[in-house]
C-alpha cells in the first residue's frame, strides 16, 4: 500500500467480528471493512457511526 490517506464515512454497523465490520452506507449496499484499515471516531445515538477508513479500501469497495 502506497497511500495511507484516511477518509471519513458515516454508516451503520450491521455486524461485527473480531477482525471486521459489516457496514451499510445508507444506499442499501453492505460491505465488509477490515478493522485493521479503519477506526471508529464517533458513535451516534441513531445507531450510526463515523469511521475513518483508508482511502484505498473505500475506493476498492466503491464507497467513494
Amino acid at each position: 500500500m502506497t497511500d495511507s490517506k484516511r477518509e471519513h464515512i458515516t454508516c451503520k454497523i450491521e455486524h461485527e467480528t473480531e477482525r471486521a465490520w459489516l457496514i451499510d452506507d445508507g444506499s442499501g449496499k453492505t460491505t465488509w471493512i477490515p478493522k485493521s484499515q479503519g477506526e471508529i471516531y464517533d458513535r451516534m445515538n441513531d445507531g450510526l457511526v463515523d469511521l475513518f477508513v483508508e482511502e484505498w479500501i473505500l475506493k476498492e469497495k466503491g464507497l467513494i
